[in-house]
């Protein structure tokens, strides 16, 4: 993962799977769903998922696929709202000297919203929870 530090502002259940979002210290959001060790995508690269089944609707598309915690044996997978068109939540940026470089040149795009990332979420565990096989 990326050196800058998050924090949970969601985390709840849908479709079976664990759902969580992310605040960045930068001010953008990332989603994730945890699948369990019997998914088909359970230990896959996010690559390759994509490879496998590219029908899988996210913002951005899946960006990231790994554990969380190295010691406890969990699958997440994820996308982020850091995009091009994608602008930093203002309030949520931690370090203040970034907070005054964005403010002095704002970014075009929109700020991805908890209640959106909350949609995307529940979208992908929702298309997760139905993939039990592929065709390849």
């Amino acid at each position: 993962m990326s050196t800058s530090r998050s924090e949970i502002e969601k985390e709840w259940t849908a479709h079976g799977l664990l759902c969580r979002v992310l605040i960045l210290d930068i001010g953008h959001r990332c989603g994730y769903v945890r699948l369990p060790e019997d998914h088909i995508f359970f230990g896959v690269d996010f690559g390759v998922i994509y490879d496998y089944a590219p029908q899988i609707e996210v913002h951005g598309g899946i960006t990231f696929s790994d554990r969380f915690d190295e010691k406890i044996n969990d699958w997440w997978i994820g996308y982020d709202c850091a995009h091009s068109g994608d602008r930093p939540e203002l309030s949520k940026i931690k370090n203040e000297e970034t907070r005054k470089v964005y403010e002095k040149f704002p970014q075009h795009g929109e700020i991805r919203s908890l209640e959106y990332c909350i949609e995307q979420c529940e979208n992908l565990a929702l298309q997760l929870s139905q993939i039990t096989c592929l065709d390849v």
